[in-house]
């Protein structure tokens, strides 16, 4: 999961575009990429991406306070015959996500 602390060096627009351009980088290879926006009664607010077709990481979010808190995150999907667990990439804040294939 990535983290930022909104500020001078990480604006809300830069973080967001960013967040946006990450999603989309995989046009060439999805299918579709449906949006669904989040929005809570405590003001958190972001959007969910769901990206269709042949790509990496089928699920982003990101959300935010739009004033202090940002944060992001993508599911790395794997096939794997045997369940991969949860875990951290050696020298990555980017969780790994693990698909059980069922035969």
């Amino acid at each position: 999961m990535s983290y930022k602390q909104v500020g001078a060096k990480n604006t809300m627009d830069k973080l967001v575009t960013d967040a946006f351009k990450l999603t989309y980088k995989h046009t060439y290879k999805a299918e579709s990429i449906e949006e669904e926006a989040i929005q809570t009664p405590n003001g958190v607010a972001g959007l969910f991406y769901e990206v269709a077709g042949n790509a990496a990481s089928a699920k982003q979010f990101f959300v935010t306070d739009s004033t202090r808190h940002f944060c992001a995150e993508r599911c790395i999907f794997t096939l794997s015959r045997t369940p991969t667990p949860w875990r951290r990439s050696p020298g990555s804040s980017r969780k790994t996500c693990g698909t059980w294939y069922k035969h």
